[in-house]
């Protein structure tokens, strides 16, 4: 292990310690295979998967809480962009609020797996 000591008059000492020397203990190695961290330093969680049962009940979760905010919410499986797309609709008036992500994206992304399938001969 490595202890280092920092005597150095300007290290920050708290107001009931004298400026004596500061102990900087070892840190983990952010670079070992149980500690993965994002962009910004923060270490993440490992990634869920979920069957189609328990994205069903989640779902359906989902739907009954948005219904407190006086909203309602569908999620619509996008096939050939193969993501799930949000619509958020207004209780009172039936509209569609906003759509998550925008049909313009889904229609991208169904785009590029046209393209790359076209391409590689397969579907991403």
């Amino acid at each position: 292990m490595d202890f280092r000591m920092n005597a150095s008059p300007l290290a920050s000492a708290s107001p009931s310690q004298g400026a004596g020397p500061e102990l900087l203990l070892p840190q983990t190695n952010p670079l070992s295979p149980d500690v993965r961290r994002d962009a910004r330093g923060s270490s993440t969680k490992p990634e869920v998967s979920y069957g189609a049962k328990e994205l069903d009940e989640l779902f359906q979760k989902a739907e009954e809480m948005s219904r407190i905010f006086g909203r309602d919410i569908k999620f619509r499986y996008k096939k050939e962009a193969d993501l799930y797309q949000v619509e958020v609709i207004d209780l009172q008036d039936q509209k569609v609020i906003r759509k998550i992500p925008p049909d313009e994206i889904v229609s991208l992304i169904e785009n590029i797996n046209e393209m790359l399938g076209a391409l590689f001969d397969k579907k991403f």
